[in-house]
């Protein structure tokens, strides 16, 4: 059997291009020698290549896949309206302004209010009219859950009409909720055995159409959340039925005495975790069934007023462990706290994330000046309203969808495994003309050679065992038995 040898495996075996030309012995030196130069330059850039492959994949990079689809029918979103008003003028007791006059800035410490020209005048008088070294204040026993829903705007009073694709709707069509800012009231929100609303078309006759009295004159001028009462408008939140509204940091406006046409899109966005992006797969939220990036937001408001006030606010969701905060507890701690969580002067120990699955709605508007003498005509027979009455208070919205299709946005990784061992194939074939099978090959001859190394080396330690075993029977023929004497 002829010896292996890598020599005549590169001359006679390897299918690797430029091997033969530099082991065959025929060959002139020189040949040789720009021979092993190709083939080393081509292995060496080969190899940079694959390294440069693998570092790309170790990178994680993705790209991103966009598709509209259209459909005959889309799901509704939900609508959240918030007056920005939180408090209303003639439903504020004398017991309210005792124990939140001064807090809201109502009154001064003289219970005196601060600045009459700013409210009506059956408010000043009955302000004026008060003995309030009469009054007891037990801050303990002050439901501030009952002042937010009795003093804030009541949807019954805001709707004056409500329509859904040609169809009218009601104030029951409407769910409260609690937010920053105040009562506020959700269009279609998502509850277990209701079916969903759908668009079967586009355009403005086919969606939400909302008439709403903003009731610009019982507006309380306050400086409750840090906030300064400069606008007259509704605070509306075009989201996902299973999500709770952020109305105050994500709302957009719609001002009296105009007609707001807002068109709206359904994006759906489905990212990658981690290590090719941020989002998270599954996250978990203590008081939302659905997690989602506004309900993490909420519930770490919450945690940054429970850790620093011992108490939560009206609007923030619990399960009983903290109780509601106290007026003094409210205004004392617990709207400063989220003010410096919210600027980022307080941090906590988790963060909130994207998820991966986002449903979204970007919207477009455009406003039109509402016809205040027809507006008049039109509801004279059910609300005594004049002009000027119409255009300070009354606000017209129109909610839909500008096309029947969903924008699909997916992120997808740009390399896997199989395109990995493909671009590292593909570098391999095109310089050096490598395969599997001559990887196999390869591995084939190095397997062969070991084992007739070790054969040849097991046959050179019988071979030196049997020399020795001779030698020691050679010498004890030849070695003199002692004679015996008798």
């Amino acid at each position: 059997m002829q010896e292996l040898s890598w020599q005549s495996y590169a001359a006679d075996v390897a299918d690797f291009h430029g091997l033969k030309h530099i082991a065959k012995p025929d060959s002139g030196i020189i040949r040789r020698l720009l021979w092993t130069f190709f083939f080393l330059g081509s292995l060496t850039f080969g190899l940079y290549e694959i390294i440069q492959c693998i570092i790309y994949f170790a990178e994680f990079h993705h790209i991103t896949k966009m598709e509209v689809n259209y459909t005959t029918k889309v799901e509704f979103p939900a609508v959240t309206i918030c007056n920005v008003n939180k408090y209303r003028q003639s439903a504020l007791t004398v017991d309210d302004i005792a124990h939140v006059g001064v807090h809201l800035g109502i009154v001064d410490d003289n219970y005196d209010v601060i600045d009459p020209h700013l409210y009506t005048d059956d408010f000043v008088n009955r302000m004026n009219a008060v003995n309030w070294s009469s009054i007891s204040i037990d801050d303990n026993d002050y439901n501030m859950t009952n002042l937010t829903y009795r003093t804030g705007h009541q949807v019954e009073d805001m709707v004056l009409e409500c329509e859904f694709s040609g169809e009218e709707c009601s104030v029951e069509n409407f769910t409260h909720v609690f937010t920053h800012l105040g009562n506020c009231f959700t269009f279609n929100k998502w509850e277990e055995d209701k079916p969903d609303l759908i668009s079967k078309r586009a355009g403005a006759a086919n969606g939400l159409k909302l008439v709403l009295d903003i009731e610009t004159w019982e507006y309380t001028p306050s400086n409750d959340l840090d906030g300064d009462a400069l606008d007259a408008a509704l605070k509306v939140l075009v989201h996902p039925t299973n999500e709770p509204p952020f109305v105050k940091e994500l709302g957009f406006g719609t001002p009296p005495g105009f007609h707001s046409f807002i068109s709206i899109k359904k994006e759906q966005i489905f990212g990658l975790p981690s290590p090719y992006g941020e989002c998270l797969e599954s996250g978990i939220v203590q008081y939302y069934d659905h997690y989602s990036l506004t309900a993490c937001r909420i519930e770490l408001e919450t945690q940054a007023v429970e850790e620093y006030c011992g108490c939560r606010l009206v609007e923030q969701p619990g399960d009983g462990s903290y109780p509601v905060c106290t007026a003094n507890q409210t205004h004392g701690c617990a709207h400063q706290t989220l003010v410096d969580y919210v600027n980022g002067d307080i941090e906590l120990d988790v963060e909130c994330s994207d998820p991966c699955d986002i449903e979204d709605y970007p919207h477009t508007i455009s406003l039109s000046k509402l016809r205040t003498n027809f507006v008049q005509k039109l509801y004279e027979e059910e609300h005594n309203l004049t002009a000027e009455y119409i255009t300070d208070n009354v606000v017209a919205i129109n909610i839909y969808y500008e096309a029947l299709n969903m924008q699909t946005i997916t992120q997808i990784p740009d390399t896997n495994v199989i395109v990995l061992i493909s671009q590292i194939g593909g570098n391999l074939g095109l310089c050096i003309g490598a395969s599997i099978l001559t990887v196999i090959q390869l591995f084939e001859f190095i397997i062969d050679w070991l084992v007739s190394k070790t054969c040849k080396a097991e046959k050179s330690k019988i071979g030196n065992s049997a020399m020795d075993t001779t030698e020691l029977n050679d010498s004890w023929q030849h070695k003199e038995l002692p004679s015996v004497s008798t």
